[in-house]
């Protein structure tokens, strides 16, 4: 209560800024919560949702489901700066990456040079139509392409069923304490589904893709 009301007079000012006054206030000078001071602005730039509030989380998924990497950041970084770090981080584990997938948010030349470097065929989604309408011409991309069309259910799934939509906790360490927790349940979950994954499609077993990259934000 007495940080609420500490913050009761910056509150009035922003609101009396923004309704009466009808201008912008800057976001280092913004309340998001009352209660959370640790959540962002992350500008999604969609139809349905120009901005969220929270804190922007990235996954990284095998080709079976499994989640082999994750962070949650407190700022708001540039997709494409992901890219780099994210392979650092399952490379230490160890784990071999072949190819990696993701959208057109992760698609940069610098990204696409990283990848080259590491000898990591890149699916990246390229920015440019003309040029994501040439690579589907080729049956792999275009299978690693609907796959990773799939990112949104697992996203979904993730976040509703496993880490809570919102995410719990009014810290940021609280929520990523509960990003790890989730990531172990979810991980469960899948190794418990794959021998059935597995009958029913004996490649799930070996398959020949390797791991792609998916990012959402954590509302």
């Amino acid at each position: 209560m007495s940080s609420v009301i500490e913050q009761l007079p910056a509150a009035i000012k922003q609101a009396h800024e923004r309704i009466i006054g009808a201008r912008q206030v800057s976001n280092g000078e913004k309340i998001l919560s009352l209660y959370d001071g640790q959540v962002g602005v992350i500008v999604r730039g969609k139809a349905n949702a120009e901005v969220e509030f929270g804190n922007k989380l990235t996954l990284v998924e095998s080709w079976q489901g499994m989640i082999l990497d994750y962070q949650l950041h407190e700022g708001n970084p540039a997709d494409s700066n992901l890219v780099e770090p994210c392979i650092e981080r399952i490379k230490a584990k160890p784990l071999q990456i072949k190819k990696l997938w993701s959208d057109r948010g992760m698609f940069s030349r610098k990204s696409e040079e990283y990848l080259q470097g590491q000898s990591i065929n890149s699916g990246l989604c390229p920015r440019d139509p003309a040029e994501l309408a040439r690579l589907l011409q080729d049956p792999e991309v275009k299978a690693g392409m609907k796959r990773r069309g799939g990112t949104e259910a697992r996203v979904a799934i993730f976040k509703n069923v496993f880490l809570g939509n919102p995410a719990a906790g009014r810290s940021f360490a609280a929520r990523e304490s509960a990003c790890g927790w989730a990531v172990f349940t979810h991980n469960l979950w899948v190794l418990a589904r794959l021998p059935r994954a597995i009958a029913e499609d004996p490649k799930q077993a070996k398959p020949e893709k390797p791991p792609r990259r998916i990012e959402r934000s954590a509302a």
